[in-house]
């Protein structure tokens, strides 16, 4: 579902992921925030959104139906 691209652009797609994936709650937490319902979702959206300008017109489709936050 992802559009074909070069394998740095598949590198750079990764390395935007993988800090906002593996660091979130840490940052919500060194920013005073709690791990609720919204906070993750947000952080979700900002995953999805990363993930859409790279998705296939049928992939953005795909995303849209699996739940509220999509883009």
């Amino acid at each position: 579902m992802l559009k074909p691209m070069e394998e740095d652009g598949l590198v750079s797609l990764a390395e935007k992921i993988w800090p906002l994936t593996l660091f979130w709650l840490n940052r919500l937490a060194a920013g005073g925030e709690e791990a609720a319902e919204s906070t993750l979702r947000r952080g979700n959206g900002l995953v999805r959104r990363t993930v859409c300008r790279r998705l296939t017109e049928g992939g953005v489709r795909m995303l849209a139906r699996s739940g509220p936050a999509a883009p």
